[in-house]
């Protein structure tokens, strides 16, 4: 495939991406009113654990998809079509054989919620029969995995975006129109199948045109399968690790501390996560490409492109970090009202959490998309093996502080011990000089206290119009000499050697 072509999936990958961000702003701002209007917020704080549950059951998965990907592109990339066809097949039966799995375990929890959680039986029935709706609506989407992965893999972002594009609005519909017909939590299960038909009948149609198309033929081979899924004992145990880290949040604050307290963080770490998205993104989008590239042309041409990459991803996310410190409790008030904001405190930590966490997962994934599948897998094993007795622990002793003080210590860990080292070492990056280092921090720090003082300082004026906008432009100017300041200095000391 040509590098323009490389280019336009990259594009599409992105432009979609950003419409699934669009799509996720819409459901965590227009739908939590609307949850809260027409459901309980008793039971929508059960729901958030008892889904975090499903959630949990969802993601602890071998990964087979995410192998699929790797592999499938790789292959592509070689034009060893062979292989295209035999790992694509491998790994849509494995995935379709753990939807089962997971279909029976949750018909398993959904019997024993009312062993969980005391509350009142009108409650329990409709939690239990949403629940159930939810687990079908899972099923569809587990297998739906399996295909969009051979899709991206195979480059074909364009149809693929389309057919979740048509997927989440379809479920977003759905569920306003049950939600306004009184059917309460039911809505959400019943717009989770709508959404899983669709992803999963729109992805396997075009995977089954495509591979007529180029005559890719599906066999199933032994070696392939054995290589699957020795690969997703592996990434079964990273997926573990990371869906601790990431979904249980909602069930420990609930369990430990309170189920409205459960929903305050929840709507407190909303803005953060839209942040965390949109990082997230941007990465997905050229993820897909990176093992056919490595494949094609050598880690040598890779390198430079990842770091454009990193350093685009890595300002974001220190920008974002900053904007969410001073203006969280600005977007939650303005949106749910100051109620549901956790405190100033509380926030720090969401904020901190969001900064080690995103730079985490960045690594993750392009460590993952070289090839480096069981050692970075073994660390979010060992990171999640840490993290749930502390976080037990220190939420009972602490609270809430101390349940995301328990994530920040763990992804800090994960950062300097494991991550940032073997990610540096691949990228054959030196070590800088400790002057530059110094004096590109010293630069920064001085600009990011400017801005915090000035935030700190204003109040958004929601009587006189000349005042707010007034507000604003500050705001937007202290932004932009922070965002310069953050991305000159990553520009700097990443692209400092390539120069020499």
């Amino acid at each position: 495939m040509k590098n323009r072509d490389k280019k336009n999936v990259v594009k599409w990958n992105f432009i979609f991406y950003l419409m699934e961000f669009i799509y996720t702003i819409l459901v965590g701002v227009i739908l939590v009113p609307l949850y809260l209007a027409y459901i309980p917020k008793d039971l929508y704080g059960y729901w958030l654990a008892t889904g975090n549950i499903l959630s949990v059951l969802t993601l602890i998965n071998p990964g087979f998809s995410d192998i699929i990907q790797q592999k499938v592109s790789y292959n592509y990339g070689q034009n060893n079509i062979s292989k295209v066809g035999s790992y694509s097949s491998s790994g849509i039966i494995l995935t379709f054989g753990f939807a089962i799995i997971i279909l029976i375990i949750g018909l398993g929890i959904q019997y024993s919620i009312g062993s969980i959680f005391v509350m009142q039986v009108d409650f329990l029935r409709e939690l239990k029969a949403a629940f159930g709706l939810m687990l079908v609506g899972t099923f569809l989407t587990i297998n739906y995995y399996s295909f969009s992965s051979v899709s991206y893999a195979i480059l074909s972002s364009k149809t693929i975006g389309l057919i979740n594009f048509i997927g989440n609005v379809s479920g977003l519909l759905t569920t306003v129109y049950c939600l306004t017909h009184d059917y309460g939590l039911l809505s959400l299960g019943i717009a989770s199948i709508m959404r899983g038909l669709i992803f999963l009948l729109g992805s396997a149609f075009y995977v089954y045109n495509r591979f007529k198309k180029e005559d890719i033929q599906v066999k199933l081979t032994i070696s392939c399968i054995k290589e699957v899924f020795s690969l997703s004992i592996y990434n079964f145990f990273g997926k573990v690790g990371q869906t601790l880290l990431s979904n249980l949040n909602s069930f420990l604050s609930a369990k430990f501390v309170s189920p409205v307290e459960a929903s305050n963080l929840k709507f407190t770490q909303t803005a953060p996560e839209f942040g965390k998205i949109i990082v997230l993104r941007i990465l997905y989008s050229v993820t897909p490409v990176i093992p056919n590239i490595l494949a094609s042309s050598g880690i040598e041409r890779l390198r430079n492109k990842m770091l454009n990459l990193i350093y685009v991803l890595l300002s974001f996310i220190f920008f974002t970090c900053i904007a969410l410190y001073l203006f969280n409790k600005e977007f939650i008030g303005l949106w749910l009202g100051n109620n549901s904001y956790s405190g100033y405190s509380i926030n720090v930590f969401v904020v901190l959490l969001l900064l080690f966490s995103s730079i985490n997962k960045v690594s993750y994934q392009l460590l993952f998309a070289l090839g480096e599948i069981k050692r970075s897998n073994k660390i979010l094993f060992v990171q999640a093996l840490l993290y749930l007795p502390m976080a037990i622990i220190m939420t009972k002793l602490l609270g809430i502080i101390g349940l995301l003080l328990s994530g920040v210590i763990i992804e800090m860990f994960g950062l300097f011990f494991f991550w940032g080292p073997k990610l540096l070492k691949i990228l054959n990056f030196p070590i800088l000089k400790e002057r530059k280092i110094i004096y590109e921090f010293l630069k920064l720090l001085l600009v990011a206290l400017i801005t915090l003082l000035g935030g700190t300082m204003i109040e958004f004026s929601h009587i006189n119009w000349g005042i707010l906008i007034g507000e604003i432009i500050i705001v937007a100017f202290l932004f932009f000499l922070l965002l310069f300041s953050i991305s000159n200095m990553f520009r700097n000391l990443l692209f400092s050697y390539i120069k020499k």
